[in-house]
């Protein structure tokens, strides 16, 4: 074979390269344009799943009362994770979502999400926004909500300081005078670390009452502090 021939089929292999690539580039951004603001998920079986969710009950629940799309797909991701949860075959599907919302949107994101994946988001909002028949109370008092979730709801994490969180709680207490604190765990050490919060916090505040949920199937806590009526 001569160097023209050699050079010729080089040019041509590296040409069809090209299209080749360019091809799976195109097709690729096809994708993920059809998709829209669900690309970054990336895995279809977790978009799918999480545009399932805009035909559940939940959803059409809330959805007159939250017109921001960020908050809004926040909460899919929160029943997609809820529908995830129970199925030991899907965790890695699972641990890859909640990835994606915290590189998305922050631990804010993911609070939001984790709060609708325990089936907490419909008290929480009750509790802070209270009783009304009004639309427009309501929908601004949710968005409030979910955009403040880190003054209202904690998670407590296997390395929390007791000392250092319970002042934590207390200081926020003081403070915003809020309607209700929420504190999550999950697993027996975080359990744990929360039970000594709450008995500590609990000698530091005033007009506040203390209820406790426990979910025995996943080792999950619940530890909800609430303004008594007569103080609100």
């Amino acid at each position: 074979m001569d160097s023209n021939t050699i050079i010729k089929d080089a040019a041509e292999g590296a040409a069809k390269g090209a299209l080749e690539f360019s091809a799976e580039k195109i097709d690729l951004l096809v994708k993920r344009f059809a998709q829209g603001d669900l690309a970054f998920i990336e895995d279809e079986a977790n978009i799918q799943l999480v545009k399932d969710q805009r035909k559940t009950p939940e959803w059409n629940q809330y959805i007159k009362y939250i017109k921001d799309k960020d908050l809004r797909l926040q909460l899919e991701m929160g029943l997609s994770l809820k529908r995830l949860q129970n199925d030991k075959l899907k965790r890695k599907r699972l641990l890859d979502l909640k990835q994606k919302i915290l590189i998305k949107y922050g631990d804010r994101g993911v609070h939001i999400a984790q709060l609708v994946q325990n089936g907490l988001f419909g008290r929480y909002v009750g509790l802070l926004v209270g009783n009304t028949n009004n639309d427009k109370e309501m929908e601004e008092g949710i968005n409030s909500v979910l955009l403040n979730i880190d003054r209202y709801v904690l998670f407590v994490k296997e390395t929390d300081q007791v000392e250092y969180t319970s002042k934590t709680i207390v200081t926020r207490i003081n403070a915003l005078v809020p309607k209700a604190i929420i504190i999550f765990s999950r697993g027996p050490i975080a359990v744990k670390i929360a039970k000594k919060i709450i008995e500590k916090t609990k000698k530091e505040i005033m007009g506040y009452r203390f209820e406790n949920q426990i979910d025995l199937s996943s080792y999950q806590q619940y530890d909800f502090i609430l303004k008594v009526p007569d103080q609100i």
